[in-house]
Parts: C-alpha cells; sequence; structure tokens
C-alpha cells in the first residue's frame, strides 16, 4: 500500500494491518444508486430490487467482517447527505457546465442566420 503511514490522522487510511474504513463506501454507493433508482422512472421491479441490492450489501459485509455496524450505518449516513447536497447544488452545477456549449450554440446561430439571410439575398437577386 502506497499510504501505509501518512504521518497525519486520516479516517480513509488503514493503520497496521486492520481493515476498518469508516464508512462502508460500498453501502454508501448501494444507498446513492437505490435513490437515484427511486428518482427515475423505473420499473417497481428495478426499485425493489435496489433496496434488496442494500441490504445484501449489509449483509455480506458484515457476515464476511470487512466492515464493522457503525461503518455500514456510515455509509448510510454518507450515501443519504451525498445525493441530497448533489441534488441541491445540481442545477447550478449543470448551468455551469453548459455555458461554453450554450455560449458556441449562440455563435453557430449568428453565423447561421448571417449564411441563410445571405443565401435569400443571393436567391432574390437571381430572379
Amino acid at each position: 500500500m502506497a499510504w501505509r503511514s501518512p504521518f497525519i490522522s486520516s479516517i480513509m487510511v488503514p493503520y497496521d494491518h486492520t481493515r476498518d474504513f469508516y464508512f462502508s463506501g460500498h453501502t454508501g454507493l448501494a444507498v446513492i444508486i437505490s435513490l437515484e433508482v427511486m428518482k427515475t422512472k423505473m420499473p417497481l421491479t428495478i426499485k425493489i430490487f435496489s433496496y434488496i441490492m442494500i441490504g445484501w450489501f449489509i449483509f455480506m459485509l458484515i457476515s464476511t467482517r470487512v466492515h464493522y455496524s457503525i461503518d455500514i450505518i456510515g455509509g448510510i449516513l454518507f450515501g443519504f447527505l451525498s445525493f441530497d447536497s448533489s441534488m441541491k447544488y445540481l442545477f447550478y452545477l449543470d448551468y455551469f457546465w453548459s455555458l461554453p456549449f450554450l455560449f458556441i450554440t449562440k455563435l453557430k446561430n449568428c453565423f447561421c442566420e448571417e449564411t441563410i439571410e445571405d443565401n435569400r439575398l443571393m436567391e432574390d437577386s437571381l430572379h
């Protein structure tokens, strides 16, 4: 492992030979995926399957002793908080990321309107 000892306290780096990462990223990602599925217009069977997936992850992570139960609870909370905060700021991020596309579209429309206008004038002059 590259980060055996980062010389500062960290919640994501295992110290010694333990596997107790706080929080469970597996569970957090499953919660985020399930919340995203609930937000979309998916069939009910897929929505139910997403909840079963969370339960299966929790069962497997605890039974194989990959995470403690508090890591699972932290992963669930992290998933909910991440999804909620991303939904709050998603509009602003979408707008910010679409600005170059909007600028290019306006430029293209400006040049296209001029060429269409020129073509109409040339057609009118020929008739």
